[in-house]
Protein backbone atom coordinates (compact mmCIF):
# COMPACT_ATOMS: atom_id res chain seq x y z
CA UNK A 1 0.00 0.00 0.00
CA UNK A 2 1.40 3.40 -0.92
CA UNK A 3 1.13 6.53 1.22
CA UNK A 4 -1.58 8.01 -1.03
CA UNK A 5 -3.84 5.01 -0.53
CA UNK A 6 -3.13 4.89 3.19
CA UNK A 7 -3.92 8.55 3.82
CA UNK A 8 -6.73 8.72 1.27
CA UNK A 9 -8.38 5.64 2.72
CA UNK A 10 -8.42 7.25 6.16
CA UNK A 11 -10.52 10.12 4.81
CA UNK A 12 -12.84 7.80 2.86
CA UNK A 13 -11.45 8.37 -0.65
CA UNK A 14 -11.88 5.54 -3.11
CA UNK A 15 -8.90 4.14 -5.00
CA UNK A 16 -10.39 5.69 -8.16
CA UNK A 17 -10.47 9.14 -6.53
CA UNK A 18 -6.88 8.79 -5.35
CA UNK A 19 -5.78 7.71 -8.84
CA UNK A 20 -7.68 10.63 -10.40
CA UNK A 21 -6.00 13.10 -8.04
CA UNK A 22 -2.62 11.65 -8.99
CA UNK A 23 -3.46 11.98 -12.68
CA UNK A 24 -3.38 8.24 -13.35
CA UNK A 25 -7.14 7.96 -13.93
CA UNK A 26 -9.90 10.01 -15.54
CA UNK A 27 -10.82 12.91 -13.26
CA UNK A 28 -14.52 12.16 -13.88
CA UNK A 29 -14.70 10.32 -10.55
CA UNK A 30 -14.00 13.60 -8.77
CA UNK A 31 -16.66 16.22 -8.12
CA UNK A 32 -16.28 19.63 -9.73
CA UNK A 33 -15.43 21.01 -6.28
CA UNK A 34 -12.67 18.39 -5.85
CA UNK A 35 -11.26 19.13 -9.32
CA UNK A 36 -11.16 22.87 -8.55
CA UNK A 37 -9.38 22.24 -5.24
CA UNK A 38 -6.90 19.89 -6.90
CA UNK A 39 -6.20 22.41 -9.66
CA UNK A 40 -5.55 25.09 -7.04
CA UNK A 41 -3.25 22.77 -5.09
CA UNK A 42 -1.26 22.05 -8.26
CA UNK A 43 -0.93 25.76 -9.09
CA UNK A 44 -0.08 26.95 -5.58
CA UNK A 45 2.59 24.26 -5.16
CA UNK A 46 4.29 25.07 -8.48
CA UNK A 47 7.52 27.02 -8.63
CA UNK A 48 6.92 29.84 -9.26
CA UNK A 49 3.39 29.92 -7.83
CA UNK A 50 0.91 30.65 -10.61
CA UNK A 51 -2.73 31.12 -9.61
CA UNK A 52 -4.50 33.32 -12.16
CA UNK A 53 -7.22 35.64 -10.86
CA UNK A 54 -9.97 33.67 -12.63
CA UNK A 55 -8.80 30.42 -11.02
CA UNK A 56 -8.78 32.04 -7.59
CA UNK A 57 -12.23 33.55 -8.20
CA UNK A 58 -13.62 30.12 -9.09
CA UNK A 59 -12.05 28.63 -5.97
CA UNK A 60 -13.48 31.41 -3.82
CA UNK A 61 -16.92 30.99 -5.40
CA UNK A 62 -16.97 27.23 -4.71
CA UNK A 63 -15.52 27.35 -1.20
CA UNK A 64 -17.14 30.48 0.26
CA UNK A 65 -20.60 30.26 1.73
CA UNK A 66 -22.78 27.15 2.02
CA UNK A 67 -21.00 23.89 1.24
CA UNK A 68 -21.91 22.22 -2.03
CA UNK A 69 -20.80 18.82 -3.32
CA UNK A 70 -20.99 19.85 -6.98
Amino acid sequence: MDINAAVGGKVALTREQIDAALGTRDAGVLSKRERIALGYADRVSATPVDVPDDSFALLQQRFSGPRSSS
